[in-house]
């Protein structure tokens, strides 16, 4: 499918500008693209040439997305080309503090996005006077990056359901008549009745207690918000059935 909207700037400390633009300098480097695609189109868009350009925009985009990861920017820029994710602020810790996982992430969907590029100039979807090469290739990462974003958190989440969740009050019966040591008692019970749910539904818990909304859930796991209420409702039953116990105790 032809690619529309692609962002017109990318980060202003990588200073790319819009081709779009009428100074000499951006009309320069615009003829100089539209030389280089002929040039890569006569070669097939393989050999040297083509391994020499690729791994230049392949450095400009690391460069570009570790930093975009690290403040933000590329969930402002999913966004406005229609891919908007969720970001918790805890999750937000983790991309700012994990270098070796900003690297990941954006090698990832580098890898991922090149394929789809290089298709993209080969069907000459790419249009000089609506932005340059590398912003066109900035374009195809941000449109890449919500899948490979999708995946960590899955993997994440996946990760989670076999640890100590922290469920403080997603669970808890409120009552004033209830103790601290009784609310103490009642989250190792649900501790225990996490541990004999389906993964899928802890997954789901792992996400609720990590700030997500059930619509944001029902995305990331490819469910209906209905089927994420239904699982979550049902667990509640479950825990609630644990804290008052067995019929006459």
């Amino acid at each position: 499918m032809r690619q529309h909207g692609i962002t017109a700037e990318a980060a202003e400390d990588t200073k790319v500008s819009s081709a779009a633009s009428t100074t000499p300098e951006t009309v320069n480097m615009a003829m100089a693209d539209v030389a280089l695609v002929e040039a890569l189109a006569a070669d097939g868009f393989t050999g040297p040439r083509w391994d020499q350009f690729i791994g230049h925009l392949m450095e400009y985009g690391w460069r570009v997305l570790r930093t975009w990861i690290s403040n933000g920017t590329i969930f402002r820029e999913c966004a406005r080309q229609g891919r908007r994710l969720t970001v918790t602020p805890a999750a937000m810790e983790v991309l700012q503090s994990d270098a070796d996982l900003r690297f990941e992430l954006a090698i990832d969907t580098i890898l991922a996005a090149m394929p789809k590029f290089r298709n993209r100039l080969a069907d000459g979807f790419w249009q000089p006077t609506r932005s340059q090469l590398k912003t066109y290739f900035i374009g195809a990462l941000i449109l890449e990056f919500p899948n490979i974003y999708r995946g960590w958190e899955a993997r994440r989440f996946g990760a989670s359901v076999e640890e100590p969740l922290d469920l403080s009050g997603l669970f808890d019966v409120e009552s004033p008549q209830r103790g601290p040591a009784a609310i103490a008692e009642d989250r190792d019970e649900v501790q225990r009745v996490v541990g004999t749910l389906p993964t899928n539904v802890r997954k789901i818990i792992a996400m609720r207690a990590a700030g997500y909304t059930t619509s944001d859930i029902a995305g990331h796991l490819s469910m209906t918000t209905k089927a994420v209420e239904t699982r979550l409702s049902r667990a509640r039953r479950r825990f609630a059935n644990a804290q008052s116990g067995p019929p006459g105790s």
